[in-house]
């Protein structure tokens, strides 16, 4: 979907489109009761950071991707 990259850091992320289940809708309910009106149109994602010069290891951080703008909402602890 979208990818970044300085001298330090890559970061790319990646819209998991075709894989709603339960799980997601259990996500949407979630984020809706918290007043996130593009809920509906949530969708899974993923984000994947490394660095070859020890700013970062290599992780992959779940997040949702909401409506049309890709606005990220992060899953878990960063």
């Amino acid at each position: 979907m979208t990818a970044n990259f300085d001298h330090s850091i890559v970061t790319s992320i990646w819209s998991l489109d075709g894989q709603a289940n339960e799980l997601m809708e259990t996500y949407r309910q979630a984020v809706a009761e918290k007043g996130v009106t593009e809920a509906m149109s949530a969708r899974p994602g993923l984000r994947f950071t490394t660095s070859d010069v020890g700013v970062s290891a290599a992780n992959l951080y779940p997040i949702l991707l909401l409506g049309g703008s890709n606005r990220i909402i992060p899953l878990g602890i960063l």
